[in-house]
């Protein structure tokens, strides 16, 4: 299933293309004064908030089923606080916001502090269902 996500033209959340990494060239002349639209040259984070226009109620169940059909896109939001289970943690994710302003490494971060925040990189997006995605913002897509 396709899920088209709107970054903003001045986000400063997504990364350079590969190209653009590799002429070292910057974040706002990738994204702003070339308008390139693909994958960023490194691991993104996401976040994702389901809408409630992505979930349908099971009758016979009465538990909300997540929709198979249709056009689904996203829309990135200001940080949220959220963090991980213990069960899903993974030691080897990037420091957190706050470790990487302080700029201490992912060791003490993850094993020391034992930080259980998102990585420092993680963008938070509104998935919801729609019939034709916003064309006023760039979009990424990806593949589930």
């Amino acid at each position: 299933q396709e899920i088209s996500i709107q970054f903003p033209r001045k986000s400063r959340s997504l990364l350079v293309c590969k190209k653009c990494k590799k002429n070292y060239k910057s974040r706002e002349i990738c994204r702003s004064n070339s308008g390139h639209t693909s994958l960023p040259w490194n691991v993104v984070y996401l976040c994702i908030v389901i809408d409630d226009s992505c979930l349908t109620s099971n009758s016979s169940t009465s538990k909300k089923e997540f929709i198979t059909d249709g056009k689904l896109s996203g829309r990135v939001i200001e940080n949220q606080k959220f963090e991980m289970k213990k069960k899903s943690f993974n030691s080897s994710l990037p420091v957190c916001k706050s470790c990487k302003q302080k700029n201490y490494t992912r060791s003490y971060c993850r094993n020391q502090k034992k930080h259980l925040h998102l990585p420092w990189n993680t963008d938070y997006v509104v998935l919801s269902k729609t019939d034709k995605p916003d064309t006023e913002n760039r979009s990424t897509d990806t593949s589930n």
